[in-house]
């Protein structure tokens, strides 16, 4: 543990930071490659490039995996006979399996754990009383491991911050682990905030024809809208954001605010349109950026390319952009067609199905804040050959009303031989294929005695 004081630890707990030392002394004291097993999304791509940037720094030598953390995956590392293993963004809910697979393994994790554990250093947010699903993510939690192994790690804080923007989480929460990091990255220049439009840069009318988040009814994919909605202002489709002046900004903001809110989006959800940006300066690229591109490059079966670029490869962000693109029509296309079709809805809760499984907890979250009922959470169900998979998505409003997703899948999933299990706002669930009608009405009935009572039809 470096021993300047550093802000950042005399805010975390005595407990926590024992558990990462306890990590630490174990990685320290092994020999040989180091296993390291992240989950394929931006926190778990970010998460393990954190791990592995330390693990290089100290010439320790390892082999990555960016997977889903299943049985079959669990067969494949039997037969590894790995003597150190580390897992990012995953495990918390495997920890048997992890027991019994024999050799020593650090857990980091920001999911909410079945329990603690000897065999395994389990470095889990919830176990020391900060939660996992807004104010911790995997790769916030990883770069806490990587300063305690070594204070020159200070620069892999872009990943971190990257990671948690990519897990929904807001880096300047109060109190949260990720507000302990962003604090300590401005003070050392390694981030700098920036006030703008939740909006890529470039031309105006590209930007908004290509947006996916925020999601215009109507508007967003269709390039004549957009200059029908930019005519309203009397705004060029061709004028670059970045030299609009503030008039000129602020004209634009109100109308998008104002489409966003006749669409039904929650006021909390309009008002993040203009927000902090954080702009790294060792990548010259905001956070949001490299988190969106390593989220694309997982979703799309590329994670490697997203690890690649974690690791300081510049060769890949040609590459890893294009993708990038190319993802976002994917899930543009997805959104237009809920945005034609809607969902099936029951009393509690509202599903839809895709064949597009990469890309289907994305559109579920996306949706879920500007194309469906805010009183619903709503479920994704991807069906495959034996086993129908999905993604669960909710809001901070319904979670202050009771909702706890991870509960629901878990409970649900479980009732008719499946598992599941996340987070409160958002999670996820495995069950045999011809089981979703029940899955739903088991869902739908749980979801309502979470929210019995809560929800106020007039509240908006």
């Amino acid at each position: 543990m470096p021993s300047d004081g550093d802000a950042i630890q005399t805010q975390i707990s005595k407990e926590f930071l024992n558990r990462v030392n306890e990590a630490v002394a174990l990685l320290s004291s092994s020999k040989g490659t180091i296993r390291v097993i992240s989950h394929y999304d931006s926190d778990g791509i970010n998460a393990a490039g954190v791990i592995c940037s330390a693990l290089l720094r100290k010439r320790r030598a390892f082999h990555a995996s960016l997977v889903r953390l299943d049985t079959n995956f669990f067969e494949r590392l039997k037969t590894e006979g790995n003597k150190f293993t580390i897992f990012c963004d995953m495990g918390s809910s495997q920890i048997e399996r992890i027991e019994k697979m024999g050799g020593k393994a650090i857990i980091i994790d920001h999911h909410p754990p079945l329990r603690d554990t000897e065999k395994a250093v389990l470095i889990n947010s919830h176990l020391f009383g900060i939660d996992g699903a807004y104010e911790a993510s995997a790769s916030s939690i990883s770069f806490i491991f990587a300063i305690m192994l070594d204070e020159n790690n200070w620069d892999l804080c872009a990943y971190a911050l990257a990671g948690c923007i990519g897990d929904k989480q807001y880096p300047d929460s109060p109190g949260s682990l990720n507000k302990m990091i962003l604090e300590g990255a401005l003070e050392r220049g390694f981030i700098e905030k920036r006030i703008g439009l939740n909006l890529n840069g470039g031309r105006i009318g590209d930007a908004l024809t290509n947006s996916i988040d925020p999601f215009f009814r109507g508007v967003s994919g269709r390039k004549k809208e957009v200059e029908k909605l930019l005519a309203q202002i009397n705004m060029d489709i061709d004028a670059n954001i970045s030299e609009l002046n503030d008039e000129r900004l602020s004209a634009l903001h109100s109308i998008l605010v104002l489409k966003l809110l006749k669409q039904g989006v929650r006021i909390e959800t309009a008002e993040q349109l203009v927000m902090e940006r954080y702009w790294l300066t060792k990548k010259g690229m905001f956070a949001e950026e490299l988190s969106d591109i390593a989220d694309a490059c997982g979703r799309m079966n590329r994670s490697g390319m997203g690890l690649s670029l974690c690791l300081g490869h510049k060769g890949s962000l040609v590459d890893a952009k294009k993708l990038r693109d190319e993802y976002k029509k994917i899930v543009r296309k997805g959104l237009m067609r809920i945005e034609k079709e809607g969902a099936f809805s029951k009393k509690n809760v509202q599903f839809f199905y895709t064949e597009e499984s990469s890309t289907a907890g994305v559109q579920a979250g996306i949706a879920m804040q500007y194309l469906l009922d805010q009183k619903k959470p709503v479920f994704v169900l991807t069906p495959k050959k034996k086993k129908t998979s999905m993604s669960a998505r909710g809001t901070k409003y319904l979670v202050k009303k009771g909702l706890d997703l991870g509960f629901v899948c878990r409970t649900a999933a479980q009732s008719v031989g499946g598992t599941g299990g996340g987070h409160t706002i958002a999670s996820g669930a495995t069950i045999p294929k011809g089981k979703e009608k029940v899955f739903i009405e088991r869902a739908d009935k749980i979801v309502g005695e979470q929210m019995k009572g809560n929800i106020d039809e007039k509240d908006d």
